[in-house]
């Protein structure tokens, strides 16, 4: 049974139990209630209320205001709650789905005509916005994967195998510049015999060699 707050009327409590009483003859949303572990009354005015919005959307009555509101507030608790958690794949995920909104903001801005191009245009962007949200398709991250991965992140090369049949490659022999340098020897001082080192002695002419020769013939 339905348990309605205590401010509720007694008219409106015997209301809204005669709802619940006749929505549980639908065994559908019965099935739907005990998946979701939603109340019936809950699904039923959910889905009236998303069929009025699909309506609004449809009809293009506030179309921009409600697909903006729609693509905003859901991504903005999950994006908070990634970056409190950082797990990679949800940031991937919530970075990929903001930088695609972005753009298709920016999209709408700079070409007016394609609001009037597309019919249903607000139509289809619903449906997009569903398909990058939802956490059964992960559109956001396919994209990345598919497209802003390559517009930004370049490989590198990986190298070049030989073929099966082709012998393995020697590895290159060591140069005679890449071989290690031996440290020059010092260079021992020659030995000497002090001896030579010595000066040797003038030689002094004899003395008689300076006698006057005139006293020799006296």
């Amino acid at each position: 049974m339905y348990v309605l707050h205590p401010s509720v009327s007694h008219h409106d409590h015997q209301n809204w139990t005669k709802v619940d009483a006749s929505l549980t003859k639908v065994k559908p949303l019965v099935l739907l209630e005990e998946t979701t572990k939603i109340h019936k009354v809950h699904l039923v005015f959910g889905a009236a209320a998303a069929l009025v919005i699909l309506v609004m959307i449809v009809v293009n009555v506030g179309a921009d205001v409600i697909t903006d509101a729609l693509g905003f507030v859901y991504p903005s608790v999950k994006s908070i709650d990634a970056l409190d958690t950082l797990k990679k794949e949800a940031v991937v995920q919530w970075m990929s789905y903001w930088i695609l909104i972005g753009f298709l903001h920016l999209l709408e801005y700079a070409s007016p005509l394609v609001l009037h191009l597309i019919p249903y245009y607000y139509t289809f962007k619903l449906i997009f916005l569903i398909y990058l949200a939802s956490p059964s398709t992960m559109g956001a991250s396919k994209l990345h994967d598919l497209i802003l991965k390559h517009l930004v992140y370049k490989p590198p090369p990986k190298p070049a195998t030989p073929p099966s049949g082709a012998p393995a490659a020697e590895p290159p022999k060591p140069t005679a510049s890449a071989a290690p340098k031996e440290p020059p020897k010092k260079e021992e001082p020659e030995k000497r015999d002090p001896a030579l080192d010595e000066k040797p002695a003038p030689k002094r002419s004899p003395r008689w060699a300076y006698v006057p020769l005139r006293r020799v013939v006296r």
